[in-house]
């Protein structure tokens, strides 16, 4: 963590840090320094489709909505 003191936080915040950044990945590059980042490589595999009504999860079939809600069993009808 860097802390700088600046004279006009209401001006100045945005600014200096930009080149504060800056200037370290300069003098970081120059000096040869590389600074790793987060890499993750994702596999998708797709063994199958779930079928209509089946959870993805477990395979299991779907529990049916509740007509309790009547704005929703209005809205289907």
């Amino acid at each position: 963590e860097l802390r700088v003191w600046i004279r006009d936080p209401q001006e100045g915040v945005n600014n200096i840090r930009s080149e504060l950044n800056l200037g370290i990945w300069k003098a970081f590059k120059q000096a040869g320094i590389t600074i790793p980042f987060p890499q993750r490589d994702v596999r998708l595999i797709r063994v199958g489709e779930p079928q209509v009504g089946q959870r993805a999860d477990s395979g299991e079939g779907a529990e049916p909505e509740s007509d309790a809600d009547p704005d929703r069993s209005a809205a289907r009808d």
